[in-house]
């Protein structure tokens, strides 16, 4: 009965996670798709994403009743003695709706990751990986209210290269502005919000994208033109 709902490699490519709509989370080896590892869960509720860090010491999960899930590659039972293995660190409902995005990132400047989860009740929650553990379980660092009346629909942790250097915050420490991680958001309205990655996690730019042929004339820009000409040529 175990169907696939979502699947992941780890960026060294040696274990590949997989979540399945009733709960479970496998580790399998990338290479021969043997199975190492199988997590039955607390509740029965789909895995809707997986994630791995950037350094693949931490993978998360999400479900479909809003919570995430940690999972750390450590020694079992925080044991030195024993072997080194994927360990269960905990869960909590982060959302009181469905969680559209799932990331990790890094601090700034620094190596050492960080999750945030977004959900449809409009809350960015980020996680305190440190203090996170087998006793403690996965704990909460902050949570934010990034938009008003629109639903985020999706959350892409990512460079600030991709702006305009003026858009950019000024670093303290010398650093050129699209050094900076930013935080893509997509919202219902057809919109992408970024924002910084920092506490204040201040809108720096919002960009409307076109939705319609109706609603490229009413904007049209020299790149709108561009693609009202090819709707045009498709109708013809």
């Amino acid at each position: 009965n175990l169907r696939i709902h979502c699947i992941a490699f780890d960026p060294k490519s040696l274990y590949l996670a997989v979540g399945f709509t009733n709960g479970v989370v496998k580790i399998l080896d990338a290479n021969s798709l043997e199975e190492l590892q199988s997590f039955k869960p607390m509740t029965p509720d789909c895995i809707t994403n997986v994630v791995f860090s950037h350094d693949s010491q931490f993978f998360a999960t999400s479900d479909s009743e809003g919570c995430v899930g940690l999972y750390r590659y450590t020694h079992r039972a925080q044991d030195p003695r024993k072997p080194v293995e994927w360990v269960f660190v905990g869960r909590h409902r982060s959302h009181q709706a469905s969680i559209t995005g799932l990331e990790f990132g890094v601090v700034p400047y620094g190596d050492a990751p960080r999750l945030m989860s977004l959900g449809e009740d409009k809350r960015l929650v980020e996680y305190n990986l440190v203090d996170s553990d087998i006793e403690s379980g996965l704990r909460v660092r902050c949570a934010h209210k990034v938009t008003q009346g629109a639903i985020p629909t999706g959350f892409l942790w990512t460079h600030g290269q991709l702006l305009e250097n003026k858009c950019m915050p000024r670093p303290k420490d010398g650093k050129t502005p699209s050094a900076i991680d930013v935080m893509v958001i997509a919202t219902n309205e057809y919109k992408l919000k970024v924002h910084t990655t920092d506490m204040s996690r201040q809108c720096i730019k919002t960009v409307l994208g076109p939705v319609s042929y109706t609603h490229l004339r009413a904007h049209e820009t020299p790149e709108h033109l561009v693609c009202r000409l090819l709707l045009e040529k498709k109708k013809k």
